[in-house]
């Protein structure tokens, strides 16, 4: 039997009793996943450091309890726009789509764009050259590992304290967070632990933990890895317990290739399912 046919088998037989029949609140499964994701306390905003405006963006710089230095580069809303758009790009500021940004702009509308630990100019070149042709984050993950902690842990701790941030600061502007493959998966998990009055825009979100029976197993990178996430649940489950407005674009499988509507379609019926049995609010739009 290989891995995928083995770990498929196993997660549904135990799906039944891991949420179906399961007589635990939604509190335990937060409080359960709070335990997956980081054995030590979680990060907080520390203080805030306004650097010298250039082409037109603020600099602000977030410096946490743990000495993490979280930069931001801020455009103001103008003419009356409302909507404050929080990007979390998944290669860091430099890989971002320019003419989405520009048209952004000429709507009004606000963008802060944030380039979340080991990526972009928070990146670690002696952990990619470590890495070699290994998987990306290899090393900065498994040395999250061994110190009791995971990416996805402190990237949906920092997307949190952003939104935070953000909030004070925008109230009065609708919140929308872009956040791509590995960081979507991230700002889901922001969404269930830490919930606000965001909008989810996320883009390539992983459809499942459980690999395909075929097909590549090194599409999403190492920082994706929760260990005993398919004990917990699934990616199903961190849909369902979120009550903020999520959209979908892309949905991947595993293997990165292109997931079939009958297969959207079922994922929307069980998290919907999830939703009335826990009684959470929050919309599911998978495009």
């Amino acid at each position: 039997m290989t891995i995928p046919a083995f770990v498929n088998r196993e997660f549904k037989l135990a799906e039944n009793k891991l949420i179906v029949t399961n007589g635990r609140s939604t509190e335990t499964y937060l409080q359960e996943l709070r335990l997956l994701l980081s054995k030590v306390e979680s990060d907080r905003l520390l203080s805030v450091r306004t650097l010298l405006p250039e082409a037109g963006w603020r600099r602000i710089i977030l410096e946490t309890a743990q000495r993490q230095l979280i930069p931001l580069l801020v455009k103001e809303p103008a003419g009356g726009g409302q909507m404050m758009h929080v990007l979390f790009p998944d290669q860091g500021k430099q890989g971002l789509n320019l003419t989405e940004i520009e048209q952004m702009v000429a709507r009004g509308e606000g963008i802060a764009i944030v380039d979340l630990f080991g990526l972009g100019e928070r990146a670690s070149a002696s952990a990619e050259h470590i890495d070699g042709a290994l998987p990306r984050f290899h090393t900065i993950s498994r040395s999250m590992l061994w110190m009791g902690q995971t990416m996805m842990g402190i990237w949906a701790n920092e997307i949190t304290l952003v939104s935070d941030y953000l909030q004070q600061h925008y109230g009065n502007h609708k919140l929308i967070v872009h956040a791509y493959r590995e960081t979507a998966l991230a700002a889901l998990i922001s969404s269930d632990l830490s919930p606000q009055q965001r909008i989810l825009q996320l883009r390539r979100l992983p459809a499942s933990y459980l690999p395909d029976m075929t097909g590549s197993l090194e599409n999403f990178n190492m920082a994706v890895h929760i260990p005993g996430i398919l004990k917990w649940g699934d990616i199903p489950l961190l849909l369902a317990l979120s009550r903020e407005d999520i959209n979908v674009d892309e949905l991947m499988p595993w293997s990165g290739k292109s997931c079939p509507e009958k297969d959207k379609k079922q994922l929307l019926n069980k998290v919907n399912a999830y939703k009335r049995k826990f009684n959470i609010g929050g919309t599911l739009q998978i495009n």
